[in-house]
């Protein structure tokens, strides 16, 4: 087990856009969705959300407030921040102990991630996390021999998490230590296994019930969208907002609304 200051990388989102968001729509129905899996693959819902991080991209824009809404209309601080920074952010926000659990979210390359950070206290107070989490690190610039193995961007951030539970068949699950640069000052970070383990072969984990078991499908050969059941399991129970606010964002088709419930 880390120590106490450590900061872990407990959930994460990957949702492309679609066709109307490519050619210039709202990308919010995409970073909702991306939202809605990060929290399933914690096994959280927003009431576990503390502060929120949202990154701002070429049109100044990061939706954070509209998205935040969809999940809690009651207030909830939402950082709007430069493109890039927001894991730098959100690691800061756990360590000064100002949050146990950070949402991060912004939209990169015609997709948009989600992801959740929380503190060493929040995560082993969740058995179920600690052989799923990653440890996040930050690292010096990556000597010669690492920067072939250095990944880049937030979506790299979904495989990095994905392969070090040994969901990847990948060569990427091979690797131990994983390294990610992220935003224009190439900041940079090391992941390892919360739990410091080894990855797990793939035959160990395939019927697992972990994230992708709350997801219902692997996300490293696949992506599938998220239905109206799967918003309704993460979003805030204190949250008063008129059901027909958000009711018809996904299609009601059977999400498992009730897999928080089998942890």
């Amino acid at each position: 087990m880390a120590g106490e200051g450590a900061v872990y990388l407990a959930g994460v989102g990957y949702s492309p856009f679609s066709s109307n968001d490519s050619s210039g729509g709202s990308p919010i129905a995409a970073l909702v969705s991306a939202v809605v899996k990060a929290l399933l693959d914690a096994g959280i819902t927003y009431d576990n959300v503390t502060t929120t991080v949202a990154g701002c991209r070429d049109n100044g824009s990061s939706y954070g407030p509209q998205v935040a809404k969809v999940f809690d209309n009651t207030f909830i601080e939402v950082k709007e921040i430069e493109a890039g920074s927001e894991l730098d952010e959100a690691l800061h926000l756990v360590k000064t102990r100002r949050s146990h659990c950070v949402l991060v979210f912004a939209t990169e390359n015609s997709a948009a991630v989600a992801l959740t950070v929380v503190s060493s206290q929040f995560l082993w107070s969740r058995p179920y996390l600690k052989d799923s989490a990653a440890c996040i690190r930050p690292a010096s610039a990556p000597q010669a021999n690492d920067k072939s193995r250095t990944k880049e961007g937030l979506q790299s951030l979904c495989k990095i998490a994905w392969a070090l539970r040994g969901w990847s068949h990948s060569k990427d699950s091979a690797d131990e230590e994983p390294i990610c640069a992220l935003g224009s000052k190439h900041q940079i970070f090391k992941f390892s296994r919360a739990d410091k383990k080894p990855i797990p072969p793939w035959k160990d984990v395939e019927f697992k019930q972990d994230g992708k078991y709350r997801l219902g499908y692997n996300p490293t050969v696949e992506t599938r969208s998220v239905s109206q059941e799967d918003l309704e399991a993460v979003r805030a129970a204190k949250d008063g907002q008129p059901k027909e606010m958000w009711s018809s964002l996904f299609p009601r088709n059977g999400g498992d609304r009730y897999m928080l419930a089998r942890l």
